[in-house]
């Protein structure tokens, strides 16, 4: 109900714990279920950088179980945007690409290979 709220609470709560755990998996969850490209505009504008690292991967593993292509076309946008600066996205592009992978192995790999040549796109084709 208190996405704001709960996002604060788990900022505080930053720790590698058990309850840290399953904040981070709720919150997560809560994300992906609601519209999953307004709610990464509201990770870039609520939440600290050190947050939205330890959420990005499995934010976009979520996502990309629900609607791989939209969560896809966001990465792209990303990499597009800032190319010097994939080494951060790697493992979301790779974990993309996987989750893809298991529901749809073609569409999966026209977009990894259509990806700019970068660390990421290797990442994504392994």
């Amino acid at each position: 109900r208190n996405l704001s709220g709960m996002a604060a609470w788990f900022e505080k709560r930053y720790a590698a714990d058990e309850l840290h755990q399953e904040s981070r998996d709720v919150l997560l969850k809560t994300l992906a279920e609601r519209d999953p490209a307004d709610s990464f505009s509201w990770m870039e504008k609520s939440l600290s950088a050190v947050t939205r690292q330890e959420l990005y991967q499995p934010f976009f593993q979520q996502w990309a179980g629900k609607d791989p292509a939209a969560a896809a076309a966001k990465l792209r946008q990303i990499l597009e945007a800032s190319p010097a600066d994939t080494g951060a996205w790697n493992n979301v592009v790779a974990q993309v690409a996987t989750q893809w992978g298991t529901t749809d192995l073609t569409l999966a790999l026209v977009w990894t290979q259509s990806l700019p040549e970068s660390a990421a796109k290797s990442a994504a084709l392994m």
